[in-house]
């Protein structure tokens, strides 16, 4: 079986190999990306102003149930699903265990890599006989992280909760990666045991809309040595926009860490991922994501304009991309012809009432202030046409 993914990304039936892993919650809508912008946000991410908000609650004595999960058994995918046993490594040494996984290397075969996959995300009784740890986990993380399995990875941390210092610096990793900061600098401004260090915790005062504070932290931090200098600069034209319009922004480190990397997105100076490792490329939906997948086909290919025979596969699915399309009908054509006989089309796009409000809003805005309107929104498909348009394409089944 050979499966396409429009618009960018097609796999062969082996990367499938085996029963399908649930959908799970990191499937999210990402959210909008960072914006260094001297306007307080509507709703802060936490009121450093209010003391309830800020405390940090330290019991004399802290207490754990017999039943509480183990970090080291935490995963996402139960024994049911992947078939392993529970005590898949209970007998293995944890630093043994974790030096393997993160040397553990499967190449380009699709079937190791879901494999790996399933392995790393597995629930498994933590070692027996040893002291309770987190390496095995903090080595799960490293090696999804490696593999560009970002959403994964950042779900398996919630699940274990970040508290550990360590983790917790994973965690903000992946919160940058996925674009889903909010939470994690909340964790930041309410809970300085974490040891956040002066870059994050100015990044997230900003994105709280505490630009004084910030930029206040930033002197202290500089004056006393904390921040190195190019980082300094780095941060300053984030907090002042005006700045960045007229300073060249420093040369970008080697290997960027996530939140450099959103800092020079932030400034207006985005860093290509092509050279950068396979996780950065949750960020890049271009071409540059498909050159650093592993594994299975790539063909980076106009829509309308499908480079691809009769016959050729069995799954075609699409995710919000065809509402773009101008000639519509003409991709569905192409698309039942790509496909095998008896073979499936999974698709979702915007149609319907979608955006209606920024279309009714942006016409009355238009003819207020021009005398006239055009279309500034891109028409979509109604619902009850979208059967029909299927049908002509020459689907035989379409639920809509």
């Amino acid at each position: 079986m050979i499966k396409i993914w429009l618009p960018l990304i097609l796999l062969s039936s082996e990367a499938f190999a085996g029963p399908p892993l649930s959908a799970i919650e990191w499937l999210q809508t990402t959210e909008p990306p960072i914006v260094a912008n001297p306007v307080k946000p509507a709703h802060k991410i936490v009121d450093i102003d209010k003391p309830d908000q800020m405390a940090v609650q330290r019991p004399l004595i802290s207490v754990s149930p017999l039943s509480r999960l183990s970090p080291e058994a935490v995963g996402l995918l139960p024994s049911y699903v992947t078939g392993f046993p529970g005590d898949l490594w209970a007998n293995s040494p944890p630093d043994l265990l974790a030096r393997l996984i993160r040397n553990l290397e499967v190449g380009d075969n699709p079937a190791m890599q879901a494999l790996l996959l399933t392995l790393l995300l597995a629930e498994t009784d933590p070692p027996k006989h040893v002291e309770p740890g987190i390496s095995i986990l903090l080595a799960r993380v490293d090696k999804l992280i490696e593999i560009g399995a970002i959403e994964p990875a950042l779900a398996l941390v919630e699940r274990a909760g970040s508290q550990d210092p360590a983790l917790f610096s994973r965690a903000f990793d992946l919160a940058l990666l996925a674009d889903k900061t909010d939470p994690a600098c909340r964790d930041v401004l309410t809970k300085p045991t974490l040891e956040p260090d002066y870059t994050i915790r100015i990044f997230c005062h900003v994105r709280n809309g505490d630009w004084a504070l910030a930029s206040f932290m930033l002197e202290n931090a500089i004056a006393l040595g904390e921040i190195e200098p190019r980082t300094g600069l780095l941060l300053d034209l984030f907090l002042n926009p005006d700045l960045a319009e007229s300073t060249l922004p420093p040369v970008p480190s080697i290997e960027p860490s996530p939140l450099e990397f959103r800092l020079f997105e932030a400034i207006g100076s985005p860093l290509q991922t092509a050279s950068l490792p396979v996780s950065f490329a949750i960020a890049d939906l271009s071409g540059n994501l498909l050159r650093q997948m592993p594994g299975g086909l790539r063909v980076s290919a106009d829509e309308e304009f499908l480079p691809f025979g009769e016959n050729t596969f069995d799954l075609v699915a699409s995710t919000l991309s065809l509402h773009w399309v101008n000639d519509l009908p003409g991709t569905l054509a192409q698309i039942r012809r790509a496909l095998r006989p008896d073979g499936f089309f999974l698709a979702s796009f915007w149609g319907g009432e979608t955006l209606h409000e920024l279309r009714a809003a942006w016409m009355a805005a238009e003819i207020e202030m021009e005398g006239g309107a055009g279309p500034r929104v891109s028409p979509l498909v109604e619902t009850a046409d979208a059967g029909a348009l299927m049908q002509r394409a020459g689907f035989a089944l379409p639920v809509v």
